[in-house]
């Protein structure tokens, strides 16, 4: 009875708080939003004006962009959250903080979709890609629709293996993953970054890492206490989606491509 009562104050509190940040000014309910979504205290926020309705919230190592709604309540629009890691110098240089009329930038360019990945172009045939395999100097495993090559034709800096997906004997989906030591991590956050910088503001998000992983984010991606996920999606059906997750024990970063080839139904 004692864990339902608690519960019943802490909904009462919620309610209660929401009924006052109802009649605090736009700036203030975006803080108290913002600090709800991303589990970050208030006085770490920074609020960048993007547009006259569109907001960059930045704290905690994230970044988020609120859009203002006609009810004048700041909705959710996408995000590009920064992965933390305080330990490595090298990533707090990486952080700098983008203008107002830059984050604009990013949030409305349209990027295309890549000709090619990691040395593999899409659209090839099978025997074109394990020439390409076979030249990077790594091994071909063949198969029906997926085939696999011990590396990637261009070099990510990582022990890596590939999966190749053919629609019709044409290349249309590419799976590229590495386990993860932690001296390699490093690396993971240098590739992860790139990529965000490549692709820009992702369709989704699941990238999860609490305050106490800041210092031990390798020991969190190895037990799925943190994760990183982004997903990139084409009006055309196309999509990137890149992740590093727990898998037996060890994380393990992975990207995937799936590319919409003409008169060719993908699927991934």
């Amino acid at each position: 009875m004692r864990a339902r009562g608690s519960h019943c104050v802490r909904v009462l509190g919620a309610v209660a708080l929401l009924s006052a940040v109802s009649c605090a000014s736009p700036t203030r309910r975006l803080k108290t939003r913002a600090a709800f979504d991303m589990q970050c205290p208030e006085s770490e926020l920074e609020i960048h004006r993007l547009t006259p309705l569109t907001r960059g919230v930045r704290g905690c190592g994230q970044q988020l962009t609120y859009v203002l709604a006609h009810s004048g309540e700041w909705i959710l629009n996408a995000d590009s959250r920064e992965v933390p890691n305080e330990t490595d110098q090298s990533l707090k240089s990486g952080g700098t903080r983008r203008s107002g009329s830059e984050h604009e930038a990013a949030a409305e360019s349209a990027v295309d979709f890549p000709e090619e990945a990691l040395g593999f172009k899409f659209g090839i045939s099978q025997a074109v890609a394990e020439a390409a395999c076979r030249d990077g100097g790594h091994q071909w495993k063949a198969g029906d629709s997926l085939s696999r090559c011990s590396g990637t034709p261009a070099d990510v800096k990582l022990p890596t293996r590939s999966i190749l997906k053919f629609c019709g004997d044409r290349l249309c989906g590419l799976t590229v993953e590495s386990s993860v030591s932690e001296d390699e991590l490093p690396t993971v956050l240098e590739i992860w970054k790139e990529i965000l910088n490549r692709y820009g503001l992702p369709k989704s998000s699941t990238t999860r890492v609490p305050e106490e992983c800041r210092e031990q984010l390798h020991a969190c991606l190895a037990t799925n206490e943190a994760k990183l996920g982004r997903f990139w999606a084409w009006e055309d059906g196309s999509r990137i989606e890149a992740e590093v997750v727990a898998v037996e024990g060890e994380p393990r970063f992975k990207v995937t491509y799936k590319v919409k080839l003409k008169a060719v139904e993908s699927g991934f």
